[in-house]
This record gives structure tokens, C-alpha cells and sequence, in this order.
């Protein structure tokens, strides 16, 4: 089989690099929403270049002491053809994604499970990842992250049907597994602005993703409407494609 390996890889790299929240506190009182590693029940609805996105996110107690949890699940790409602004859009949901966080509170240690399935193309990826706080310098702090994860695509989405002695076999076809190294960190501004940028490197490990890299970015720039609500603007791009090109965003949070 022989797929479009440039787009494939874009299409993983907007699966995985969104800004992600792990746990780091307390869910029962309001938490700063600026921390990345703050977690909290939560509902977002935002708009982009791919439609609308929703996003529905729920704090809770995993049972053992000192450890907090959240289930997150996401719909994007809503309306995208009528009124998202990319030619290859349509108006049904384009994306799924669920991710679960568990993070000790006594460490800063975090564990996250990605996974994230593209309706339009058909391909789905899972991440696995360990991230740690590290202490605030001034007004900046970093998280270190290092994950592994795989890629699966839809053969008959892709007109790429594998030909075999018995004929054209299609359905979910391993494309192969990479490694994933980088940090999310913030910059506190002011008490109401802060900006966040994330880089992280791609690194495929087998399959049809063997020897491929990509150096990825993600940046934002966020306002505290008040203690329960924010509004967010990100951007993603990479090495391979530029700022423009990138995916652009803008969210609503409100902390339930």
C-alpha cells in the first residue's frame, strides 16, 4: 500500500498538539485556569478554519489518595462548509477526540491518553504520554512531556486498497507507531493574560512512518473574563507547513 505520508503526518500532528490540561489540584474549588496541569469540569464551544468545536470536559476522583482525574471528549469541524473557511470542508463533523488525565498531586506527574479519530480522512491515532511541572521561574513555568503512540487508516477512505493474491482488501490498516518528545509552558502576562507555546518533535518508529519527523508548534494567547470563563486563540503550524496554512482557532471555556 502506498499512502500520502506529508499529509498524513499533518493530519497527526493536528490530532495530537492541540494544548492539552492535565491534573495538578484540587477540582473541588475554582482552579486557575491559565495552569495546564489544572483540572476542572468544564464545557467550550469555539470556532475556527474547520467549522465549530465543542468540547466537554468532567473532574472527578479516581479513588486513590493524592490523585485527581478528567475525562475530556471533543466534536470539531461542525458547519465547516458553510462556515469554516477551508476548500475541503464539509458540514458534518469532521473530528472526534477523547483524552483522559491522571496526575499525582504530591509530584506534578501526569499521565495522558489521546485518542483521536478523523471522519474525513479516516485516519485515527493513539497517544500515551508522561508530562511533569516543573517549579515557576518568575512568570514562566514549563512542563516537559515525552509520549508513544500509533496511527490506523481507513483503507476505502482513502482509495489506497491493499491488492492481495484474492483481490482489494480494504477496512483499518496499521500505518505504524512514532515517539513524541516536547513541553507546554506558560507566560503570565498580566493576572488576566497569559500565552502559551508548545513545541514538539515527531519522531515515526515503524510502518509507513519509519524515519519520518516533524518539528510541530502550537502557540496561544488567552484573556480571564472572569474567574469561571476565558477565551482563547491557537494557532498550529510545523516545519513542513507555515503559519498561514496552520490550523486557527478561537475557544470559549467556562469552568462548571
Amino acid at each position: 500500500m502506498k499512502t500520502n505520508t506529508n499529509n498524513l503526518i499533518v493530519t497527526i500532528f493536528a490530532a495530537i498538539s492541540s494544548c492539552s490540561a492535565f491534573a495538578s489540584q484540587q477540582s473541588d474549588t475554582l482552579q486557575d485556569m491559565s495552569d495546564p496541569m489544572a483540572v476542572f469540569s468544564q464545557f467550550g464551544v469555539g470556532y475556527g478554519d474547520k467549522g465549530i468545536n465543542l468540547m466537554l470536559g468532567h473532574a472527578y476522583d479516581p479513588g486513590i489518595e493524592n490523585r485527581k482525574a478528567m475525562h475530556i471528549f471533543e466534536m470539531k469541524g461542525i458547519g465547516g462548509e458553510s462556515i469554516g473557511w477551508r476548500s475541503d470542508n464539509n458540514n458534518s463533523v469532521s473530528e472526534l477526540r477523547y483524552r483522559h488525565f491522571e496526575v499525582s498531586l504530591e509530584t506534578g506527574t501526569g499521565t495522558n491518553l489521546d485518542l483521536n479519530y478523523n471522519i474525513d480522512s479516516g485516519i485515527g491515532t493513539g497517544t500515551y504520554g508522561l508530562i511533569q511541572a516543573l517549579p515557576e521561574i518568575r512568570n514562566f513555568q514549563a512542563y516537559p512531556m515525552l509520549a508513544i503512540g500509533g496511527a490506523v487508516v481507513d483503507l476505502n477512505k482513502n482509495n489506497a486498497r491493499i491488492e492481495t493474491e484474492k483481490g482489494a482488501i480494504g477496512g483499518h490498516h496499521l500505518l505504524g507507531f512514532y515517539g513524541l518528545a516536547g513541553m507546554y509552558s506558560r507566560y503570565n502576562v498580566t493576572d488576566n493574560i497569559w500565552l502559551n507555546y508548545n513545541p514538539m518533535s515527531l519522531m515515526g518508529a515503524s510502518g509507513e512512518l519509519s524515519g519520518e519527523t516533524r518539528f510541530m508548534h502550537e502557540a496561544a494567547i488567552s484573556y480571564q473574563i472572569t474567574s469561571r470563563a476565558n477565551i482563547r486563540y491557537f494557532a498550529n503550524w510545523s516545519d513542513k507547513v507555515n503559519y498561514a496554512d496552520g490550523d486557527h482557532r478561537i475557544m470559549y471555556t467556562y469552568q462548571i
